[in-house]
């Protein structure tokens, strides 16, 4: 992974923890089109880093699967 890469990688880890500590604190300013039902999810520090741990674990390059070359007849 070269520098600009790394870069890129750390910008989004550190997006993905803004979002979950935003959206652990739920509602935050009044929205009235923002569901009611929306409320903090009190997570600890330990269950933040859980979840975004969890959400990088998810990146990655897709199926990299190569077609077949021949179907069966």
């Amino acid at each position: 992974m070269g520098a600009r890469e790394s870069h890129r990688a750390a910008s989004r880890a550190a997006a993905r923890r803004q979002i979950e500590e935003l959206a652990d604190k739920g509602r935050g300013e009044p929205n009235p089109h923002l569901d009611p039902k929306i409320q903090p999810l009190d997570l600890t520090e330990e269950e933040i880093d859980a979840l975004v741990a969890m959400m990088e674990s998810l990146e990655g390059e897709g199926y990299l699967d190569t077609p077949p070359t021949m179907f069966p007849q």
